[in-house]
């Protein structure tokens, strides 16, 4: 008797044993499989909120592209009688470059056009002019079509720094005063660069031009957010936002920076949108040539 009363305790306890085992598998199993359901939904509502950023910016490219302005240089428009809603954009050759033949100004008929004689001639679009600048042409634009084909960016734009877990009073504290429109490039940005990987030393007392040690995720492709907005902080950028860990003080230290500089380039819709589609050309031909 006291021999099967033994057999039988062990066999109790191998079952428990069993059981528990059976138990912390089980365990574990369902954990990681909730972890990465977890971990997909958050993939995708990312990739979902860039993919309708995107979309957004195209949009805005093609609709103010296609905005008409009226050339200084055409003697119809100089007739015209422009109501208060038109603003003027004045094309400088900060440069004094000597052109034997100008006749490419009279080809400009819309925003694309003038981004387009812009780059290819080494001039420069503004909304503000000094009182000593001279400038080449002047093209006066209908600012309210402008102002409704960025409003579908500037709400993605947001929606962005939502689904990173900003709400309206983050985003209002980034903005310091700026205009909302003035986040669309640095969110043009990230969600290019985004999934691209970027190597960077722990210090980030580099940004806004002063010197680093890290590795560029460019890799030979043109510094599209430099070149348009003059503002050597990409990097840092894209690793904030897009960090395991967000940290909302030094995204919004860096957002702050980067729109009290683009609002000074930009000085309205216009400028914004002259901008948006230099960004736009300027990623399309960078992806163009490592082809």
């Amino acid at each position: 008797m006291k021999f099967l009363e033994k057999i039988n305790n062990i066999t109790m306890k191998v079952a428990k044993g069993m059981v528990a085992i059976f138990v912390i598998k089980l365990t574990l199993f369902l954990a990681v499989f909730t972890f990465n359901a977890c971990s997909s939904d958050k993939v995708d509502i990312s990739d979902n909120n860039n993919a309708e950023f995107n979309n957004a910016i195209q949009n805005t490219f093609v609709m103010t592209g296609n905005i008409n302005v009226n050339n200084s240089l055409n003697s119809v428009a100089k007739t015209l009688q422009l109501s208060e809603d038109y603003k003027t954009i004045y094309l400088l050759n900060n440069d004094n470059q000597v052109f034997d033949n100008t006749d490419f100004l009279i080809s400009i008929n819309n925003l694309h056009d003038i981004v387009e004689v812009s780059n290819q001639h080494g001039l420069v679009s503004t909304e503000a002019v000094e009182v000593n600048d001279n400038p080449m042409a002047t093209f006066n634009v209908q600012q309210k079509p402008i102002i409704d084909a960025l409003q579908p960016s500037i709400q993605e734009a947001k929606n962005y720094f939502y689904s990173k877990g900003f709400n309206n009073a983050d985003i209002y504290e980034m903005l310091d005063g700026e205009e909302d429109y003035t986040l669309i490039p640095i969110v043009m940005e990230v969600t290019r660069t985004g999934n691209q990987s970027v190597s960077l030393n722990n210090d980030l007392s580099f940004l806004f031009g002063q010197s680093a040690n890290a590795t560029s995720y460019y890799d030979g492709v043109r510094d599209c957010f430099l070149e348009t907005t003059g503002i050597a902080a990409g990097i840092a950028l894209v690793a904030a936002l897009t960090a395991e860990v967000i940290d909302k003080g030094l995204v919004k230290k860096l957002i702050k920076k980067a729109v009290k500089k683009i609002g000074g380039r930009v000085l309205g819709g216009i400028g914004l949108a002259l901008m948006v589609i230099d960004f736009t050309i300027c990623m399309t031909t960078s992806v163009e040539s490592q082809h």
